[in-house]
């Protein structure tokens, strides 16, 4: 009976290691000097302008590139990517980035998923945030715990100004993390405890 007890834990614990960590962007940090991996509806590639290194004062650590976008027309001017992955319910999604004022004071970072699965054109927001940009290349970061309404949608991400705006923003070197529910780690850790008393 304990062996049976302790394969069911240990296939919860894999799932939840499974689960937690950084959920893969294509080029985060735009170090390819494209916008490869980046999909926006405006003309052309994605995002408005790609950058080197010189516009990186204070931070020498975020690589060679970095992007820039501007906010033109509020309701196209954005860039994003899907991520394959899906949402699960109660799982904590962090999305962020490194901001630095490229004109504008003020960042936005954007987490959502496609009402067309596969089709960008239709990103629908869950949360999204604005942030003053008060020094130069600092790390912002959004967070989301996705309800049991959302599971099953593949997680997007994007990266709009905000109506308002007067200026663009720089951004470099994203990530998308997941950690599952509090439940799942409990079990996993009630594994270890067990398996240590073993």
């Amino acid at each position: 009976m304990k062996q049976i007890v302790l394969m069911c834990l240990a296939a919860v614990c894999c799932t939840y290691l499974a689960q937690a960590g950084n959920i893969p962007l294509v080029n985060p940090g735009f170090e390819t000097g494209t916008g490869a991996g980046w999909y926006s509806p405006q003309a052309g590639l994605p995002p408005t302008y790609l950058q080197s290194a010189g516009g990186h004062p204070n931070n020498e650590t975020l690589g060679t590139w970095f992007a820039y976008y501007s906010p033109g027309d509020f309701a196209t001017t954005w860039f994003g990517q899907r991520t394959g992955t899906n949402f699960v319910a109660n799982n904590r999604y962090t999305l962020s980035a490194w901001l630095s004022d490229g004109s504008s004071p003020k960042g936005y970072l954007d987490i959502g998923y496609c009402t067309t699965p596969g089709d960008l054109n239709t990103f629908t927001s869950l949360t999204n945030a604005q942030y003053a940009i008060t020094i130069p290349w600092a790390q912002y970061s959004l967070v989301y715990d996705a309800p049991l309404s959302v599971a099953g949608n593949e997680v997007c991400v994007r990266f709009p100004p905000k109506a308002g705006n007067t200026g663009g923003t720089w951004v470099d070197q994203m990530s998308l993390e997941v950690v599952p529910e509090p439940a799942l780690g409990l079990c996993a850790l009630g594994l270890l405890a067990l398996l240590r008393r073993r």
